[in-house]
């Protein structure tokens, strides 16, 4: 690979819409030419999306040991205690949600609780929704429509009657406010 097949974009947004009160931000990022590696995938408030761009997703080693070493196109992590182990050949792009523990239910349809430590692939969750955004985003070319197709199919797909009740997001926000030193909005 030669010094002009090398790449290395890294663009973040807020979302838009009803789902900038359920993501913290979305991460798009896209690596080539670099030397194969290995990188923690390391513990965070939030429960983690990825949808692949290019080349799939290699977790080498999740944070549940009982889980089988597993290639993704969309995960969906659960919140972790520990980290997992994710590696590369050389090439990784995608773009990775940070979801807050409140859009579990309005968005997956289960409590946080009941995704801890899990990995799965994201059709195993969100159903055909994953399918579809996955589909949409690998058609689009730049990162803002990237960023417009997750804030219009997952957006769309929330499901605010299934939302927590208001002093389990209350307490929630007031855990972050304290954690952070900033207000989130998630």
């Amino acid at each position: 690979m030669t010094v002009s097949e090398r790449a290395s974009e890294a663009v973040a947004r807020r979302p838009n819409g009803p789902l900038r009160h359920f993501v913290r931000a979305h991460h798009g990022y896209r690596q080539r030419g670099l030397a194969p590696a290995q990188h923690l995938g390391m513990p965070s408030p939030y429960l983690t999306v990825i949808f692949t761009l290019d080349e799939p997703l290699q977790v080498a080693r999740h944070s549940d040991p009982r889980q089988s070493p597993e290639t993704y196109a969309a995960l969906l992590g659960g919140l972790h205690s520990s980290p997992a182990l994710v590696v590369h050949n050389g090439a990784q792009s995608g773009i990775q949600l940070q979801l807050s523990p409140l859009a579990a239910r309005p968005l997956i349809g289960l409590p946080a609780g009941e995704l801890a430590s899990l990995d799965a692939q994201a059709g195993e969750v969100l159903g055909p929704l994953a399918t579809e955004v996955y589909e949409r985003l690998r058609a689009t070319n730049d990162w803002s429509a990237r960023f417009a197709v997750l804030d219009r199919l997952l957006g769309a797909a929330l499901n605010t009657d299934r939302a927590v009740p208001d002093e389990v997001a209350r307490a929630t926000r007031e855990s972050d406010t304290c954690r952070t030193g900033k207000q989130h909005h998630a």
